[in-house]
């Protein structure tokens, strides 16, 4: 069995509120239908973040969105679907925060993996492949 030597960044957890609102202040953002991505570059923001090459998530599902029962749903779906195209497809050095939306509770898993590539797209964090 052959081995592809593919290392992917390691994906940590941004908890703090500080942490989310100085993303949402200084960082980039994008809009779709279903969420909304922000974006900061941890080596060049003027926070003091540790200047490491993991890839660190964040992610808001507020009650706007549903009871419990359906804010979990979309949180179990936004995780699977962070860790599946971050993990291959972000730049690593950057913060994301994914906030979710009304609509995304329609959404199929497939329609959140290609809106959350198009939101990497439009806030020029996709990784450039040769």
């Amino acid at each position: 069995m052959i081995k592809e030597n593919t290392s992917h960044p390691e994906i940590k957890k941004i908890n703090n509120r500080s942490e989310f609102l100085l993303i949402s202040k200084f960082g980039k953002r994008a809009i779709s239908g279903g969420m909304i991505l922000q974006v900061i570059n941890r080596q060049k923001s003027e926070i003091q973040f540790n200047h490491n090459e993991a890839i660190r998530l964040g992610y808001i599902v507020t009650k706007k969105i549903g009871k419990s029962v359906v804010r979990n749903k979309i949180k179990r779906r936004i995780r699977a679907a962070a860790n599946k195209i971050l993990s291959n497809y972000a730049k690593p050095g950057y913060d994301y925060v994914l906030i979710s939306r009304k609509r995304i509770v329609d959404y199929s898993f497939d329609n959140i993996n290609t809106e959350l590539l198009d939101l990497l797209k439009t806030t020029n964090t996709l990784k450039k492949y040769r």
